[in-house]
């Protein structure tokens, strides 16, 4: 799930105090928005970046088995010690 997506999942007030703070808003501003404590914005703010982490985690795939990047085929033709290619390249250039 990418950050946007996630974003919207969330609760609105909790989307809107992570947009006001990502935006550099003060706490003071984000507290007068959303008519709460101003000694209430912090703890807000690590409860919404906690569910956000928890949107983002919950949609991202898992990597591939073996646990590597590179994919199946890749690692197929990877030479040891070298880049990967098709077989019989040798990598001597043109």
């Amino acid at each position: 799930m990418e950050y946007a997506a996630a974003m919207a999942a969330l609760p609105g007030d909790d989307a809107l105090a992570l947009f006001l703070a990502d935006a550099g808003a003060p706490e003071q501003v984000i507290a007068e928005r959303l008519e709460i404590d101003p000694e209430s914005v912090g703890p807000l703010l690590e409860v919404a970046r906690r569910k956000l982490a928890a949107q983002l985690r919950r949609h991202t795939p898992a990597p591939p088995a073996g646990g590597g990047s590179a994919s199946a085929a890749q690692n197929r033709f990877a030479a040891p010690g070298g880049p990967a290619g098709p077989p019989g390249d040798t990598g001597a250039g043109t």
